[in-house]
């Protein structure tokens, strides 16, 4: 019931908002949805835009159905879609998501942030990610993940941040793969920070470790495999120096 009462909400909050862009001299499109509003509010004349009442209350009727969203049902994706950017951000009781066809998206970044409830994912095929950044960010239950294909990212700012229950970790295949030689070390958005998961098991770094890319051979400048202290305790200098070999500084 109370799904039903904000998404009703949320479609008043939409019709009052393209009605406000009309009698603005906006122009409507055939299709009233949200991803479509902004393109509305661009055609209004003589301003008023983005700071209007009604973009507030479509803001926050949107938000507030999202956050009450548990499941989500099997989901058939456009082969050519190349982008699911916070395709779940902000759905803050998702307990649970379908394995759906992601074999040809570059762009993940915060699929998943602040998904407060989520546990784990299903293996998704990130073989074509280029941009993971912000991916898990403030997925305060995350307890475990699969192995991750990697082989093409060139950006893991944030990834897990805050993600301090995580303690299984498949690997992130081939990481650094796709690092440019002609970045610097220590390159911001090439950064693995595992530090808020203080919880990840032995086994887990070691899946981390064994699965980067061995940047030196490649040419790449040194980049960060941020552990922190509780992490790297449970790690042998030989073990450390598997990652170290690679090109990779651990702290």
């Amino acid at each position: 019931m109370a799904v039903s009462n904000e998404l009703n909400t949320l479609k008043a909050n939409i019709s009052n908002a393209y009605n406000a862009i009309q009698a603005k001299g906006g122009t409507i499109p055939t299709n009233k949805n949200t991803q479509n509003l902004s393109e509305a509010i661009n055609t209004i004349q003589g301003g008023g835009g983005g700071t209007d009442y009604f973009v507030d209350s479509i803001v926050v009727g949107r938000y507030k159905a999202t956050e009450l969203i548990k499941t989500i049902p099997p989901i058939t994706v456009d082969s050519n879609l190349t982008e699911i950017s916070a395709m779940f951000s902000g759905c803050k009781s998702l307990e649970t998501v379908p394995l759906f066809d992601t074999s040809r998206v570059t762009q993940i970044n915060g699929m998943f942030s602040n998904c407060t409830a989520l546990i784990t994912i299903p293996s998704f095929d990130t073989s074509s990610a280029t941009n993971m950044a912000y991916m898990f960010n403030n997925c305060t239950s995350l307890a475990a993940l699969p192995l991750l294909n990697t082989s093409k990212v060139l950006s893991l700012t944030s990834m897990l941040y805050s993600c301090n229950k995580l303690e299984n970790i498949g690997g992130f295949q081939n990481l650094g793969n796709a690092y440019l030689t002609t970045r610097p070390a220590n390159y911001g958005s090439y950064e693995l920070n595992l530090s808020s998961s203080k919880k990840l098991t032995h086994d887990s770094l070691m899946n981390v470790i064994n699965n980067l890319y061995d940047i030196a051979t490649k040419g790449c400048k040194a980049q960060k495999l941020i552990l922190g202290t509780d992490n790297k305790a449970k790690l042998t200098a030989e073990e450390i120096a598997i990652a170290t070999n690679k090109g990779w500084t651990v702290s």
